[in-house]
């Protein structure tokens, strides 16, 4: 049995994947700084994975 895990909050999003019979993390990551500016025109995602690190750059009319 393969389980998803989530934990949203604010500005962010977590998950991991998990398959319960060895008990293993199938892959997991991170979505960072949603819907947030960081820096004047910095508007972008960042997305870190077990073996990635991703930003990227959304249109402005895209955040709220």
């Amino acid at each position: 049995m393969k389980i998803l895990v989530i934990n949203c909050g604010s500005s962010s999003l977590k998950y991991q994947l998990m398959d319960m019979t060895d008990e293993s993390v199938l892959c997991s990551g991170v979505i960072e700084r949603i819907g947030l500016k960081i820096n004047e025109g910095d508007n972008s995602l960042l997305i870190l994975t077990l073996s990635t690190r991703l930003s990227i750059s959304l249109p402005k009319a895209s955040i709220r």
